[in-house]
């Protein structure tokens, strides 16, 4: 009886000692008592353990051991863990929190417990810990121990790692490789949605390496060039002092110089660097058969060759190489001929040619895939004269026939004009 008068001011909570100790651990294998009553004696001697661990007391590793394996619930499993981090069984204490389950410990209680982990190296990649802490910060509890280890260790998917950057970047913690991680994760991944933040984060926090800069630019004129997507001043200055600094135009990226080109084409004027730049470009671009629409628009600033601005253009990007363009001219032909559709860039075709402005080309894009035919466009375009397009006999031809009728005298002015330019011209190759 008095036995059981002991335990039951142990259970209430009266402090305990060694002696206590030996008491409860003989008590719960000998006595068949409740099982309400045994939790309540092995979180005492829980307690006791888990006090003791804080100081240079001695502990019976076999009592502990014995004591978690009978009776850890969510009220002990704290005091538990802990004890065994303060004694220095970390692992043993992480593999406990793996297989109790963090959902059923307070996560204050978690983030102690991880901050105790970590302050040793041998944890630093410790993939339990790592998932624990990061599962902590999507709940709102870190502290800038975790935040360091997360940016230290974490791999994840690219949003959470970046909105957990901006939190690092806020608490002012060291980042270690988390910037650079992010960016190449965004870069590979063609995740581009926030791309411009987290490389202006990066630029300002660490040394930059010529590699992460060049995939920037390379996927940001890649993304303007083929998607239009909307593209900072900062991208094409960049490119601007790249091409400066090149020997030679040829060694300069394509992608670089066609975002360059289109960037131009739809500028009001360019300064005396940016024309120089893009009369380089144009030149090399043809050179490589690399020519679009809207070269067109680059004729109020440099020297656009006669056939691309008397051509109507078409084109297409496709997601394979396979495809076909058939083609007629309204009124000349009434059926579809097949003809060359050059692979310009990445699946871009293009093709050009001229028409008079009375004439209309039609045009289907057919894939051909193992004999099943797919028409992917079907359209049609007519000759549209630039703003900007110099006059020439093939031009002027082309205003006549566009002229409405009743209009005598503009007809007159426009004969005239051709005659007098198709006179010229064949007494400049007499003189010569």
């Amino acid at each position: 009886m008095q036995r059981l008068e002991k335990l039951d001011k142990i259970a209430d909570g009266v402090g305990i000692d060694l002696e206590d100790v030996s008491l409860i651990e003989s008590a719960v294998e000998e006595i068949d008592i409740d099982q309400r009553f045994r939790n309540k004696l092995m979180s005492r001697l829980i307690e006791y353990f888990w006090e003791s661990s804080k100081g240079d007391d001695d502990i019976d590793f076999d009592i502990l051991n014995k004591t978690g394996t009978m009776s850890l619930n969510e009220e002990n499993i704290f005091m538990y863990c802990d004890t065994l981090m303060n004694i220095g069984n970390k692992l043993e204490s992480i593999e406990i929190i793996k297989s109790f389950g963090i959902e059923h410990i307070k996560k204050e209680d978690l983030l102690t417990l991880v901050t105790k982990a970590i302050e040793d190296d041998v944890f630093e990649q410790n993939k339990i810990l790592v998932d624990i802490a990061f599962t902590l910060y999507k709940n709102g509890v870190f502290c800038d121990k975790t935040l360091e280890f997360i940016a230290r260790a974490y791999n994840g998917r690219t949003k959470d790692m970046f909105d957990c950057l901006k939190v690092c970047v806020e608490q002012n913690v060291e980042t270690y490789d988390f910037e650079e991680r992010i960016l190449i994760q965004m870069l590979f991944s063609n995740q581009t949605s926030k791309l411009d933040e987290a490389f202006g984060i990066y630029a300002d926090r660490k040394r930059v390496t010529d590699t992460i800069i060049r995939a920037y630019f390379t996927v940001k004129s890649d993304a303007f060039f083929m998607n239009d997507e909307e593209t900072k001043d900062a991208v094409f200055e960049y490119l601007e002092d790249g091409l400066n600094d090149v020997d030679d135009i040829k060694e300069f990226p394509n992608i670089y110089m066609l975002a360059l080109s289109k960037y131009y084409s739809r500028k009001e004027k360019l300064n005396f660097k940016q024309t120089r730049l893009c009369e380089m470009i144009v030149k090399n671009l043809c050179d490589e058969d690399m020519v679009f629409s809207y070269f067109k628009a680059l004729a109020k600033f440099v020297y656009i060759d006669r056939d691309i601005l008397e051509s109507t253009f078409v084109e297409y990007k496709g997601e394979k190489e396979s495809i076909i363009l058939k083609s007629k001219i309204f009124p000349i032909s009434d059926d579809f001929f097949e003809e060359e559709f050059p692979n310009v860039y990445k699946n871009i075709f293009v093709k050009y040619k001229k028409i008079f402005a009375d004439e209309i080309w039609e045009y289907q894009v057919v894939q051909n895939a193992e004999g099943n035919i797919k028409v992917l466009a079907n359209d049609c375009v007519q000759f549209n004269k630039d703003e900007d397009a110099k006059e020439s006999r093939f031009i002027l031809i082309n205003d006549i026939e566009d002229l409405p009728e009743g209009k005598d005298e503009e007809m007159k002015e426009k004969l005239t004009e051709f005659i007098y330019k198709d006179e010229l011209v064949d007494n400049l190759f007499a003189l010569i």
